[in-house]
């Protein structure tokens, strides 16, 4: 908890397959899960979301036609008693309540189509938000953003990790990793090869042990 570990190693060395096994996109073929001490089975996104753990990806799945609390809630809509009609009104009280939480320039209302690809992130970081996750995995959250952007989605990481989520942090910006990160875990072929304490290393260091030389 509190803590941002980076998930390292050159393409194709496993990281988005580890990735995809916990979050119950891909069946383990060997090996054992442990979640908080205790082994686990996760065969779906829902087994992943109801351990606490959410995954935001490289590519966005928001759904532009939507506003942005029809896309953080989707399939968790809060509904009018025991009917299947969706409380609009309840919904974007909750939605309101996680932007003002994380300081996000947000409107619950607005139409996802109108969004900057920035914003879009932050509504994307809010979906994994809105299920109390304890850990959340975020796989090349800056590939498609801006500087400005970029920068801000680095002081939400620290926000984040301020208020105790743990965080497995995908990137191929080294300098990112050395600004969030407090261990470095490099993958190469599909096992892990080394543990570094960012702060005890440098990015020499770190390259020679994802590509295996200077």
């Amino acid at each position: 908890k509190g803590e941002v570990h980076a998930l390292m190693g050159e393409n194709g060395a496993g990281k988005s397959t580890l990735i995809k096994i916990i979050t119950g996109a891909y069946s383990k073929d060997s090996g054992q899960l442990k979640w908080k001490g205790n082994n686990v089975e996760i065969n779906s996104r829902s087994d992943c979301q109801a351990l606490g753990i959410s995954c935001i990806y490289q590519e966005l799945s928001v759904i532009p036609a939507l506003s942005v609390s029809q896309n953080v809630l989707l399939g968790k809509e809060p509904r009018i008693g025991k009917t299947h009609l969706i409380d609009y009104k309840k919904m974007n009280s909750m939605v309101q309540e996680l932007i003002e939480r994380y300081g996000f320039p947000l409107n619950p209302t607005d139409c996802v189509n109108d969004l900057g690809i920035g914003q879009r992130q932050l509504v994307e970081i809010l979906k994994g938000l809105s299920s109390d996750a304890d850990l959340l995995i975020m796989d090349e959250p800056t590939a498609s953003l801006g500087e400005e952007e970029t920068a801000s989605l680095m002081n939400l990481v620290e926000q984040l990790r301020k208020k105790g989520l743990g965080i497995l942090y995908i990137s191929h910006y080294l300098e990112e990793m050395f600004r969030l990160g407090d261990a470095a875990y490099v993958l190469k072929d599909g096992a892990m090869v080394r543990r570094l304490v960012l702060k005890e290393t440098d990015q020499d260091e770190l390259i020679k042990a994802m590509v295996g030389r200077d």
